[in-house]
């Protein structure tokens, strides 16, 4: 239309409306770039997350996976004919006495939603249903995870780690595809986006100084922590294995708080993001309830509710030792040391049983136990099974660790550390179980995205060697002659010169080795020899309960 200049308009009923080209960003040619890229690793994996699916016989109960997903659709089942109210007791679990589940409601009652929302009410449409549930959060994760490679390392990291995620195998592929209709992947979604948000929330801590004497200095911090509050509390509806990463937090606050007292920095930060993920956590399973009457972390009872207090509680404390020891550091570590071994004193006085308690929870996530061996999931983490699962990526993983670890000792980035201690703990603790390989995956592929990222500065050999212009005044060329020689001289010299380009070069290799192997992983995985059927004795019970 003539006479617009920088407007565009819309019809809408018969009307035109303008909007200012100013309103809308153009993108540039870069994102665009990125944007294909993610539609295209979101692609790929949907259709490797898929192939389940067409290989399932719902009709006839014949579905692709472990025994657990029974429990599953038995409670999504119950929640679609009574939305929204859980079964907190299955009488089919642990047939015949029943048992008091220890894993949350969100699972089913998102399934449960997405049932109700496409008309499946039967129990074959349930199941058909309910079976993209886990495929969809692994989709999700390729944007949540692309964006956390951004925040460490940039866009390079980004797409690299999103290209890694869409196709690692193992523990974690498994948990993420059609039809496996567990908590798991859940699990894996919400701690990764609390991880992208509390690592935003350090970024923004380390742009300016944070004073909790300055209110507004703690503004920028509000959303970032608030919402790896809400993501927390999210996932601990979910299962409350995820109290797992505030374990994560506790030990990275705990060794942030000494790096800061030897290097006379404010920690304020710290207390709070803590907080606020104490108060998601809080509120997230209050929204549950304490519905086990076993003391446990692991367990929805009021263990979990005292864990996140107390993690409140040691960030405070580590905030009032480093307001009164500034400038004193080994104050700050002396007494460190004594609010440790005074807690654990006290506590095995006054209360043993609760130390005890503690002591087994943490052997439940780190320890073996010579009654559960026979459960696979279990078993300790094998070198074949690492291999299978992430072939050269777990080496990218931990050349990756390895350059937090340096990069942190070089640049002070909290951000490095964060996920130093995110990956040491992840991998310790899958190390003596497998099945916590599917937490441990993300971090390794944001270790191995920062390692090939950081190979990238092989194609900057240094400075440029620009040849000057021609002298007018030197017109036999003596001069350029000289200059001609000097270059191909200091060309020579730079060890670097001859590797330009080399980074890109070994970044691709490393993409193309590790997809390839991880396709025909995914493959094994994703298309069965055959499927499992529910036990007879399980459809007969069924039958006579009418269920």
């Amino acid at each position: 239309m003539p006479g617009l200049g920088g407007r565009i308009f819309f019809l809408f009923r018969n009307k035109v409306l303008f909007v200012n080209r100013s309103v809308i960003p153009a993108l540039s040619k870069q994102r665009w770039i990125v944007i294909l890229l993610l539609l295209a690793c979101i692609v790929i994996a949907l259709i490797l997350r898929m192939l389940p699916w067409f290989q399932m016989d719902f009709p006839a109960l014949s579905v692709h996976g472990d025994p657990d997903v029974w429990y599953n659709f038995r409670q999504i089942e119950v929640m679609v004919s009574d939305f929204p109210r859980y079964n907190w007791f299955d009488p089919m679990t642990a047939y015949p006495a029943g048992k008091e589940l220890d894993w949350g409601p969100l699972t089913p009652l998102l399934a449960s939603l997405i049932c109700l929302l496409g008309g499946a009410a039967q129990l074959a449409d349930i199941m058909a249903v309910s079976s993209w549930m886990p495929a969809l959060a692994g989709i999700a994760m390729i944007p949540v995870v692309f964006f956390l490679g951004r925040l460490i390392a940039g866009w390079k990291a980004g797409i690299i780690a999103a290209v890694f995620i869409a196709f690692v195998s193992g523990e974690y592929f498994y948990r993420t595809m059609a039809g496996i209709v567990d908590h798991h992947a859940l699990e894996i979604l919400f701690s990764t986006v609390f991880c992208l948000f509390y690592l935003w929330a350090l970024r923004r801590s380390s742009e300016q100084e944070i004073d909790i004497r300055n209110p507004a200095s703690l503004k920028p911090l509000l959303l970032p922590s608030a919402l790896a509050g809400i993501s927390m509390g999210l996932g601990m509806a979910v299962m409350p294995t995820l109290i797992l990463f505030g374990l994560i937090v506790v030990l990275y606050s705990t060794i942030q708080y000494c790096w800061n007292a030897f290097h006379g920095k404010r920690s304020d930060y710290l207390l709070l993001i803590n907080a606020a993920v104490s108060l998601g956590s809080i509120a997230g399973l209050a929204a549950v309830g304490i519905h086990s009457p076993v003391y446990s972390l692991s367990t929805y009872s009021a263990a979990p509710f005292h864990a996140f207090i107390a993690l409140f509680c040691w960030t405070l404390l580590l905030q009032i030792f480093s307001m009164t020891t500034r400038g004193k550091p080994w104050y700050f570590i002396g007494l460190l040391g004594s609010s440790v071994v005074a807690i654990i004193g006290v506590a095995a006085v006054l209360d043993p049983s609760l130390l005890s308690s503690w002591a087994g929870s943490f052997s439940t996530f780190f320890g073996q136990s010579f009654s559960a061996a026979p459960i696979e999931e279990l078993k300790p983490w094998s070198l074949g099974q690492m291999w299978a699962s992430f072939n050269i990526c777990i080496i990218l993983g931990i050349v990756g660790l390895a350059l937090f670890a340096y990069s942190f000792w070089k640049k002070e980035c909290p951000l490095y550390l964060f996920s130093l201690v995110w990956g040491i703990v992840l991998l310790f603790a899958t190390i003596q179980h497998s099945r916590y390989e599917y937490y441990s995956a993300v971090i390794i592929v944001i270790a191995a995205s920062f390692a090939l990222a950081t190979a990238f500065s092989l194609d900057k050999p240094g400075k440029p060697h620009h040849t000057p212009a021609k002298d007018k005044k030197d017109p036999k060329g003596k001069k350029e002659k000289k200059r001609a020689k000097d270059v191909k001289k200091n060309t020579n010299e730079g060890l670097f010169a001859a590797l330009e380009g080399t980074g890109t070069s070994l970044v691709l290799a490393c993409m193309i080795v590790f997809c390839g192997f991880s396709v025909l992983a995914d493959y094994s995985i994703a298309v069965p020899h055959n499927n499992r059927r529910p036990d007879p004795t399980a459809v007969e019970r069924r039958a006579r309960m009418g269920c």
